[in-house]
């Protein structure tokens, strides 16, 4: 795959195929969240800085108690960016956005190569599971 639009709408397919609602899938949604506090000379100078930050992959669920939260959070990446440098920086790009958003799935996808972790430790999962599995381990 040689863009991340491909990248990002394979994936889609998969978190389809796997159950995630097409009505809870959020694409390259601006993360206002996301930016760090900044302290630089104006305002604006902040609101552009914020307005950068941008998920490729946001899925949310509903828990049993309703409402909806956070529950997966991929960043897309194109083939040929696998340079261990690029995966560290994609995943502390991720890894912040996780923290602010608290979303208890997350990871980076090159390709069709997914390196997916759950909850605040980081464990590594061997698949994307099923959005019920997700639901379930994640709002119990």
């Amino acid at each position: 795959m040689r863009d991340e639009e491909s990248v990002r709408q394979f994936w889609v397919v998969q978190l389809l195929e796997k159950g995630f609602p097409h009505h809870l899938i959020s694409l390259e949604g601006r993360c206002s969240t996301c930016s760090a506090p900044l302290s630089g000379p104006s305002e604006e100078f902040v609101m552009r800085a914020s307005t950068l930050r941008r998920y490729d992959i946001l899925c949310y669920g509903i828990p049993p108690w309703g409402g909806v939260v956070p529950l997966l959070l991929l960043e897309c990446k194109r083939e040929g960016r696998s340079s261990s440098h690029e995966v560290e920086r994609s995943l502390s790009q991720v890894e912040g956005y996780r923290t602010r958003l608290g979303v208890p799935f997350w990871g980076i996808v090159i390709g069709r190569r997914i390196a997916l972790m759950r909850g605040n430790d980081s464990v590594p999962l061997e698949h994307l599971p099923a959005y019920h599995q997700c639901l379930q381990a994640a709002y119990p």
